[in-house]
Formats: structure tokens, sequence, C-alpha cells
């Protein structure tokens, strides 16, 4: 068990830490204009701005330490050889100087390699600073609908609008999709700032498209039950076991079979696979956070310990899955462990979102934005902070381990670009 906190470690900053920080710039950066008298989709639209310009600033500096640990790296045994030269006395002999030098050297290059890693590893995981607010595009947009159709919600008007609405992120996520695994440094230690703009932009369409799915069976939740039913907890319960079975079968035992001939044919199912189990896992959360939020008295409470335990399941998966937290080898086990990390993710993501909305009220009871800002902007610097220790201090080996393990949506066409 021992063994397995290193890669536990990784695991829980990849898919809590990540997730807090990302929904804490997301909430920044619509908070930065909420006191202004512009209208609510500029509002958001100046958010997204805002974090998209975030992400750029964290993702030159996660890129210049990066360059900056391989040049050390490099240049680390010459410096180790003078340093060493020097100390030759205090051994029995200059071969003995120079033995320890060797260990020193490969011990200086390994810290180096290990920092590279850490910091790719960082430019890894902040497409999710982007990502985070732009699903709040497609949540805008089918408000905006239920708003034009209230009057006539069965009328078959607000299917179509959210049915359209999906669609057409669904060709956008694919085609983007497409674009990205084009580009040569595609999945690189380092990629190029268009790559990683690519990349980010093409996970906010993955997961948004994900995200309209989701309100495309709300709405066809809402004419099978009724609007005043809604809410109802025995018909959340069905619903959320329907789409559980449905998924299951879909990520164990259909897409599995998809055939992986050619990067074409990795991409589409990597693609439907991603949109699958973002869909299922926004509509499972939703319904979770629903009934322990409105329904139990202290929910927040036992939700979070159940996002807990879910940590732990992962923790249990990974000793009998070869030290792998994302399940496997099998199919089930890959659909369990990738089922699992999305309920891990997005649960945290609401529990989170709602925290800081809590914190917000109580720090800042009149709601000013400078004010707001300046509480947000603590909390998500002290993430930042954590989360890059974490991952600096981070064993090279484990961050390897963790970055072929974790589900990619995009194959990878070269990964020898740094």
């Amino acid at each position: 068990m021992a063994d397995l906190m290193p890669g536990f470690t990784v695991y829980c900053t990849d898919n809590v830490l990540v997730m807090l920080t990302a929904t804490a710039a997301s909430t920044l950066g619509a908070n930065l204009f909420m006191g202004t008298s512009l209208p609510a989709w500029v509002i958001q639209g100046l958010g997204v701005l805002f974090n998209i310009a975030l992400a750029l600033v964290l993702y030159a500096a996660a890129a210049n330490r990066f360059q900056a640990a391989k040049e050390a790296s490099a240049d680390a045994p010459t410096a180790a050889v003078l340093k060493d030269a020097k100390a030759a006395p205090a051994y029995q002999s200059t071969e003995g100087a120079l033995e320890a030098g060797s260990s020193f050297r490969s011990l200086l290059a390994d810290v180096e390699h290990d920092a590279a890693s850490a910091y790719s590893h960082i430019l890894e995981i902040l497409p999710w600073i982007i990502i985070v607010p732009m699903v709040n595009i497609p949540i805008s947009i089918s408000n905006w609908l239920l708003k034009i159709y209230q009057s006539n919600p069965y009328g078959g008007d607000l299917f179509t609008a959210h049915f359209v609405m999906a669609s057409l992120y669904l060709v956008a996520a694919v085609m983007s999709a497409n674009v990205y695994a084009a580009q040569s440094d595609n999945g690189a230690k380092c990629e190029s700032l268009p790559t990683f703009l690519l990349n980010s932009f093409n996970h906010a369409l993955l997961s948004s498209a994900g995200k309209s799915l989701h309100l495309l069976e709300c709405v066809i939740f809402g004419s099978v039950v009724g609007m005043e039913n809604d809410a109802d907890v025995q018909s959340r319960l069905t619903e959320t076991t329907i789409l559980l079975v449905f998924a299951w079968f879909l990520l164990a035992h259909c897409w599995p079979r998809l055939s992986e001939a050619t990067p074409k044919d990795k991409l589409f199912k990597s693609v439907v696979t991603t949109i699958t189990v973002y869909s299922w896992a926004y509509s499972f959360i939703n319904n979770l956070w629903g009934f322990f939020y409105n329904e139990v008295k202290h929910g927040q409470i036992i939700y979070v310990a159940i996002m807990v335990c879910c940590l732990m399941v992962a923790f249990l998966l990974a000793s009998y899955s070869e030290q792998n937290f994302y399940g496997g080898p099998s199919s089930f086990g890959k659909a369990f462990g990738l089922m699992l990390c999305w309920v891990i993710d997005f649960g945290f993501w609401w529990w989170w979102a709602q925290v800081m909305t809590d914190i917000d009220g109580a720090a800042v009871p009149d709601g000013a934005a400078v004010s707001t800002a300046l509480v947000n902007s603590s909390i998500l610097i002290a993430l930042i902070a954590v989360t890059s220790m974490l991952y600096i201090y981070a064993d090279l080996q484990t961050l390897a381990l963790h970055r072929s393990q974790r589900q990619q949506h995009v194959p990878k066409v070269k990964t020898s670009v740094s």
C-alpha cells in the first residue's frame, strides 16, 4: 500500500486540486465584472477572456521553467566536474573524487529532469483554467432558451433548439479535435503556444458538447415527467439509474470494440468516449449534488464524505489494477476507472463552486466586485501554489505513469517534440 501513496498524491492533485483551482479561476473571472452594468452575456464573455489570459500567463511561466530545467539538466555535468575536481583532496584519490562527482552529476541531472517533468505536467492540466468557464456558455444558452419557450415547453421547439445546440457543439468538437491532432507537437511535454490554445479550446468544446448533451437530456426528462415533477426524488433516481446503465453499456461494451487501426479511428474512438463520459458525469453529479444540497440536512458534509470515499475507491482500484488509478487492464476495469475519475473531478467542481459562493457571501456581504475579486484572488493564488509544489516535488516516474494512464482524447501523433 505504501507504494501507492506517491501515485495517490498525484491522482488527488490531478482530479481534486486542479478542479478546485480551475473553479476558483472561473469564479474570479466572472466576479471581476459583476459590479458593472454590462449585459450578463458580456460579463460572461469577459470572464472567459480573463481566464484565457490567466491560463496564458501560467503557460508562459511553466513553459519558461520547463525550458530552464531542461537547460540546467544539460549543463549540470560541466558544473559538477569543476566542483568535484576542487573537492578531490577530501577523497582517498582523484578516482574517488571523480566517482563521487559522477554520482553527484547523476543526482543533479535527475533533480532537474524531475522539475522539467513537473512543469510539463502543469502544462498538461492548465487547459482546465479555460474549460471550466467555457462550459458555462451552453448553460447560459439553455437558460435563455428556457425563457424564450417558457410558455410552451412541451411544444417541441425547446427540444429542437437544444438538439441544434448539442449538434453544433459536437461538430465543433470533432473538427477541433482533428485540427489539434494534426499539429506536429500535439501531446508534447511542452506544446507551442498555438498548439496549447488549440488543446485548451478542443478540451473546452468536448466538455461543452458533453454539457449540451446533458442539457438536452434534461429537456427530455422534463417532457417525460412534467416540469412540476422535475425535482421529484424518485424521478431523479430513475433517471440516474437509466443513464448509469446506458453509459456503462457504451463505455464498457461498445466503445472499447471500436477500431484503432488508423489515427482517424483512434481519434474518433477517443472523442466519443470522452463526450460520453462527460455527459454522463454531468448528469450524475448534478443529480447527486441536487439531492444532498436540497433534500438532506447537512447534505454538503455527506456529499463531501462521498467524494472522499470515491478517492478511497480509486486507491483500492489501483491496488488491484497494477497501480493504475484509472483502472484496467480489462475494458470493464478501464470503464469503471474512467467513470470514477470524472465523478471525482466534477463532484469536487460542483462542491467548490458552492464553497466559493458561500465564501464570497460571508467575506463580502455587500457583493462589491473589487473586494470579491481580492478574496477570490487570494484563494486562487494559494491553490496554484499548493498544486504547483505538489507537482514539482512529485516523483518523476509517478508523473510519467499518470500521464500515460489518464484518458487522453487525442492520439499522440508525435511525442518527441519538447
